[in-house]
């Protein structure tokens, strides 16, 4: 018997969805005078030793006396080179240190204290309450330290939890004497 016609399917082109590529969020520069102090006859890497700036992070740049940079390259191991920025006319160390204490100021933010979250401090109150100061057993129980803490850490988080908890004494305290002058 004759077999019947073989069903041919239409091939299909692919489906090519193209992303736009992730751009860097811009920096806004225009607030530390970049333009006034850029010379467009230097090189990038110059414009940023003149500015006091290192272009590679991992790569800094100390000021060893006013006009004297000393860098040291670890791809030529023990080969210092120096570099008089007094000779050049365009780098001022005034304008240097302006432009250096402008760019820390918002890196210099204080970070935020850490705390503990309310479950945290329940484990730790009942881990305090039943071994005191003995990490090493607080991280072997497993009924009281449900996340399997290590000792380090439980000892991290005991002076945490002594910080918070004075704290909140402290706030109460306060509270009580500014009702009881509120009351007077």
């Amino acid at each position: 018997m004759p077999k019947g016609l073989k069903k041919v399917k239409a091939s299909r082109g692919k489906v090519v969805v193209r992303q736009g590529r992730k751009q860097k969020p811009i920096v806004n520069l225009s607030q530390y005078n970049f333009e006034k102090k850029w010379d467009k006859q230097r090189t990038i890497r110059q414009n940023f030793q003149a500015l006091g700036l290192s272009i590679n992070p991992n790569q800094t740049i100390p000021v060893v006396a006013p006009g004297l940079v000393v860098v040291e390259r670890e791809q030529r191991k023990d080969i210092q080179f120096q570099q008089k920025v007094d000779d050049d006319p365009l780098v001022k160390s005034e304008d240097m240190t302006d432009l250096v204490n402008q760019l820390e100021v918002p890196a210099k933010k204080e970070r935020p204290e850490p705390w503990l979250t309310d479950n945290e401090m329940i484990c730790m109150r009942d881990l305090v309450k039943r071994y005191g100061d003995n990490h090493k057993k607080m991280s072997r129980d497993l009924k009281l330290n449900p996340f399997q803490l290590t000792k380090k850490i439980l000892k991290k988080k005991s002076i945490m939890y002594h910080q918070q908890v004075k704290k909140k004494q402290e706030k109460e305290k306060q509270e009580e004497e500014q009702q009881e002058e509120a009351e007077e």
